[in-house]
């Protein structure tokens, strides 16, 4: 049977959430402001002493520091007229020894992390110590790793290892929560073991340390150890084997099997601990969290944090999460649960309703199990989105067990928040689901139906995509 219609109080809620008849004049203009940017949470609690931590690697020096020359064609026609024959002549260059490289993973729930990686970048070209700073973004390339100058994933790619700098005037910083693809079958440990002896290499890690050892690069902590001389790969003395480091074994024929890689939280601190290694020229001991890489490394049994709670019954899942995930990430995948899962929408909800949380508590949902990314042809109806950024969607029967934790009051604001981005996004003219769902609910209208001649990306009557109306209305259902 048809629902009963809804109680004085309750149409009293859901007027809230219409626009006032003053602001539903339609706006000529408003077509033209396309996406709403968002405010993003940065991973950093300021970019100044991140600055300064990584000021000690101005002192880092190559290995082998190659004789840069310039023709000078000026002088080299001047001489080469006076003596009648061509004779070049050459002048030193002089800049900078060092580049660096942030490497960052293109998986899909890293794309929380991307204002993480806007403010480093902008750090390492303040910081005086590097003649560039190049981003490049890493993706599965057949057997081996790929990359890419942008991180949508139909970017033409080539191998990662054509970016490999033997003479050691590249440093590298990789940029993964370590739960993607490339960390499931070895590739990249592969890689990071290829590199690590050439120039300091290290992966910024930026989950919490109590995630770290769910991921497939389960740091540890304990003591890192740079030889004397020229750069090498780091040693490690784990902290559960705490004792007084033991002179370095005198080198045997061939690599080593092993390599140790420094794990670092995204704080200056370890920065600043990375930098310092990086830019001793004698032995040096600090304190840090570093992982094992082989040269084999292959594909192992180890459980990522996506795949922690598991799969099954929805209440279990649901009950396996919250048992291992903070309060705050808690409570941010209720709030969630009313929203469509477009990154966004996210965001927008994140800042509205949760400002002390940040892009950890998000990657902690993303990474629970309870979430998975969308196919690119099962995002939204008619091929439109929301803006830039993946789709998402919770597992069967999750959103239902989410929803029964939240409560009325913070339901009607969410949805609050929803339509008007709706309305910023798409168009004044843009349908409220809201009141769509209530209508439907009580039996007093139906859903019109999408303008199918709407223009694409937003504007006056255009269309919206689907999942807005089928999550209002499931939240105001319940």
């Amino acid at each position: 049977g048809r629902p009963a219609a809804p109680r004085d109080g309750a149409r009293r809620r859901v007027a809230e959430l219409l626009p006032a008849q003053d602001e539903r004049v339609a706006d000529p203009d408003h077509h033209r402001l396309g996406e709403v940017a968002v405010p993003i949470a940065s991973a950093f609690p300021g970019l100044l002493p991140l600055q300064r931590a990584l000021r000690p690697v101005q002192r880092y020096r190559p290995p082998a520091a190659p004789a840069r020359h310039t023709l000078d064609e000026p002088a080299t026609a001047e001489l080469s007229a006076h003596a009648e024959t061509v004779i070049p002549v050459l002048r030193g260059v002089h800049r900078r020894a060092a580049a660096l490289r942030l490497l960052m993973d293109g998986s899909s729930s890293m794309a929380v992390w991307e204002q993480m990686l806007h403010d480093l970048r902008q750090v390492c070209e303040r910081v005086g110590a590097f003649r560039d700073v190049t981003v490049h973004y890493l993706h599965p390339h057949g057997p081996d790793v790929g990359v890419a100058a942008a991180p949508g994933p139909g970017s033409p790619l080539r191998p990662a290892d054509q970016l490999h700098d033997p003479t050691g005037h590249h440093l590298t910083l990789v940029i993964s929560d370590c739960a993607g693809p490339l960390w499931r079958d070895g590739r990249m440990q592969r890689l990071l073991y290829r590199w690590a002896a050439d120039a300091p290499l290290a992966v910024v890690q930026p989950l919490p340390q109590r995630m770290w050892g769910r991921t497939l690069l389960p740091a540890v902590p304990g003591t890192l150890v740079r030889r004397q001389g020229s750069y090498q790969a780091l040693d490690f003395l784990p902290a559960r084997r705490r004792r007084r480091p033991a002179p370095a074994p005198a080198p045997s024929p061939g690599p080593p099997r092993e390599r140790a890689v420094p794990v670092l939280s995204a704080t200056p601190s370890a920065l600043g601990c990375w930098a310092r290694l990086a830019a001793a020229d004698a032995g040096l001991s600090l304190r840090g969290a570093a992982c094992v890489v082989r040269a084999d490394h292959g594909a192992e049994p180890t459980t990522g944090p996506q795949d922690a709670p598991g799969g099954g019954e929805p209440t279990r899942m649901v009950r396996e999460f919250e048992q291992q995930a903070s309060p705050a990430a808690r409570l941010l995948a209720v709030h969630l649960s009313a929203v469509p899962l477009a990154l966004p929408v996210i965001q927008l909800v994140q800042r509205a309703m949760l400002p002390h949380t940040g892009p950890a508590e998000l990657a902690e949902v993303l990474l629970s199990g309870l979430v998975t990314q969308l196919p690119p042809d099962g995002r939204a109806s008619g091929g439109q989105s929301t803006g830039t950024g993946p789709w998402y969607d919770f597992a069967p029967g999750v959103r239902d067990e989410l929803l029964s934790r939240l409560s009325a009051g913070e339901a009607a604001l969410i949805l609050k928040h929803c339509s008007l981005y709706i309305e910023r996004t798409f168009g004044r003219s843009a349908r409220n689901f809201p009141a769509v769902a209530v209508a439907m609910l009580s039996g007093s209208g139906r859903e019109p139906e999408a303008d199918r001649g709407a223009p694409p990306g937003g504007g006056r009557g255009s269309a919206v995509p689907a999942p807005f109306a089928r999550v209002s209305e499931r939240v105001l259902r319940r």
